[in-house]
């Protein structure tokens, strides 16, 4: 039995709309017209002729999203590993950090307490980076991670336009800039395949 949809393919008598979805034997005893009709439609190489353009889909063609995604997993894996270290140093060696990190110094007296907090912020934001970088699927994960970023950033940036930044160049390029990188690296695009 072949069948076929009343709406693509109605017959002459015009019995049944276009907007019915009902299944009936393609060739019936009852309607030699119809059949007569219909059967053009299904000779070969014509069946396509008779589909509505709106109805066909294209195939896109190949882009480099592919390509973009492992980018952002690498540099995700990239600011992951280096925001993770960090925030290891500043946790368990935070007086050998404060007094390495140039710049750091100038801004007071050192706190172990305040050093380590903003440690496990940066820890916990390199790993949510790199989980991106482990699995595409754990975007969310990362978004959270380059929040805290993006926010120590725009913290920079304030303070370089209000001009009481010293170091500013250095600033933008190892504070601004990767926050915006990890931005970057954390949402997914729009040909790659999440959970």
């Amino acid at each position: 039995m072949i069948s076929y949809r009343v709406g693509l393919l109605e017959c002459e008598h015009g019995r049944a709309s276009a907007s019915q979805h009902v299944r009936k034997r393609l060739f019936s005893r009852s309607r030699p017209a119809c059949q007569e009709q219909n059967s053009d439609q299904f000779a070969a190489g014509t069946l396509h002729r008779k589909i509505p353009a709106f109805l066909v889909t294209q195939r896109q063609a190949r882009s480099s999203e592919p390509q973009e995604v492992q980018m952002q997993r690498w540099i995700a894996a990239i600011l992951g590993a280096h925001n993770a270290a960090n925030g290891l140093a500043m946790l368990f060696a935070s007086s050998i950090w404060w007094a390495s990190v140039p710049g750091v110094p100038d801004t007071g007296h050192y706190n172990p307490h305040f050093v380590q907090d903003v440690g496990a912020a940066f820890l916990a934001s390199g790993l949510a980076l790199a989980a991106r970088a482990w699995r595409p699927a754990y975007w969310p994960a990362a978004v959270a991670g380059a929040g805290f970023l993006v926010l120590h950033g725009l913290i920079h940036l304030a303070l370089i336009a209000s001009g009481h930044d010293h170091r500013a160049a250095a600033d933008l390029a190892s504070v601004v800039l990767p926050s915006a990188l990890a931005l970057y690296s954390a949402f997914p695009t729009r040909g790659e395949h999440y959970a």
